[in-house]
C-alpha cells in the first residue's frame, strides 16, 4: 500500500485562532468520495461541533479541486441493495450519504468552504451546505446526479432553494448542466469569485471569530430555522433566540469592549 492510498480521506486541523480546517484529501483522485469518506467527514464534522473554542471552519479539498464528486467504484462496487439499505437505514433526520451535510449546518460556527477546480455532484451538494462558498475562476460546477439517471439526495432539496430561485435549482438539476465560476456568482450559488479563496476564506474566518461565539452560533441558527417561513415564525425565533444572548456572558463582554474600544476576549461557547 502506498502512503498516498494510506492517507486519511479527511484531514482536520484547528490553528491557534481555533479556527479549524477540513480538507477532503484525495488529491489524485480530485477528492471523488468514497463511502469512508462520508463517514470520515461527518465524524470530522460532529467532533468539531464538541469543541466549544472552535470559532469557524474553512473546508477545502486537497490539491487544485474541491471534490468531484462520487467516486464511479461506489457505483460499480456496490449492489443497489446495499446503496438502497444504506439510503433507508436511518433513526435519525439524515440518512448515510447525507450525514456530512447535515452535520456542517448543525455546527454551531460558521463554514466557509473554499472552491478551486471541480464541484461537482457529491462535492457540489458538501459546497451547498456550507455558509459561504468562495471559490476562485478555476471552479466549475455541475448537478452531475443527472447524468447517472438519479437526482441529488445530499441535502441539495434543503440547500439549493436557500439560494436560488426554482426554477434555476430545476434547470441545474434536470440538465447536469456545467456551470462556471462567473456565472454560477450571477446564480448565486458562491458567495465571492476571487483570485485567492483560501486567503479571503481565511480572512473572513478571522473577522467571524473576533465576534461573540455565541452571537455567531444563534445567528446560523436564526437564518437556518427561518428561511423562507414567514414572518410569524421568524419573529418569534428572533425573540425566542435573543433571551439566552442578552443573558449570557459575551454580550456583557462584547457591550463592555465596544464602549470601551477595546478588543473583546470572548471564553468558549455556550453551546
Amino acid at each position: 500500500m502506498t502512503d498516498t492510498a494510506a492517507a486519511p480521506l479527511v484531514l482536520t486541523t484547528i490553528d491557534e485562532q481555533n479556527i479549524a480546517y477540513v480538507t477532503i484529501n484525495r488529491p489524485e483522485k480530485r477528492n471523488a468520495l468514497l463511502l469512508d469518506s462520508y463517514s470520515a467527514l461527518a465524524k470530522a464534522f460532529r467532533e468539531l461541533r464538541k469543541n466549544r473554542s472552535v470559532r469557524a471552519v474553512v473546508l477545502a479539498g486537497a490539491g487544485e479541486s474541491f471534490c468531484s464528486g462520487m467516486d464511479t467504484s461506489v457505483f460499480t462496487g456496490s449492489s443497489p441493495a446495499t446503496t438502497l439499505r444504506r439510503l433507508l437505514a436511518t433513526v435519525t433526520t439524515a440518512n448515510f450519504f447525507q450525514a456530512p451535510m447535515w452535520e456542517m449546518r448543525k455546527l454551531p460556527v460558521p463554514v466557509i468552504a473554499v472552491v478551486k477546480g471541480h464541484c461537482y455532484g457529491g462535492g457540489l451538494q458538501i459546497a451547498l451546505a456550507a455558509d459561504f462558498r468562495i471559490a476562485d475562476s478555476t471552479a466549475e460546477f455541475s448537478v452531475l446526479e443527472t447524468r447517472f439517471g438519479i437526482i441529488p439526495d445530499l441535502t441539495a432539496s434543503l440547500t439549493l432553494p436557500e439560494l436560488v430561485r426554482a426554477d434555476v435549482a430545476k434547470r441545474l438539476v434536470m440538465t447536469g448542466e456545467f456551470v462556471k465560476a462567473d456565472q454560477a456568482l450571477q446564480l448565486g450559488l458562491i458567495t465571492e469569485l476571487v483570485d485567492d479563496p483560501h486567503a479571503s476564506a481565511l480572512e473572513l474566518a478571522q473577522v467571524i471569530a473576533s465576534r461573540s461565539p455565541d452571537a455567531v452560533a444563534m445567528a446560523k441558527r436564526l437564518y437556518q430555522g427561518v428561511w423562507n417561513h414567514g414572518a410569524r415564525i421568524s419573529l418569534l425565533a428572533e425573540r425566542l433566540l435573543q433571551v439566552p444572548l442578552l443573558a449570557g456572558k459575551s454580550f456583557r463582554i462584547a457591550t463592555k469592549a465596544y464602549a470601551e474600544k477595546t478588543t473583546p476576549k470572548f471564553p468558549p461557547r455556550s453551546w
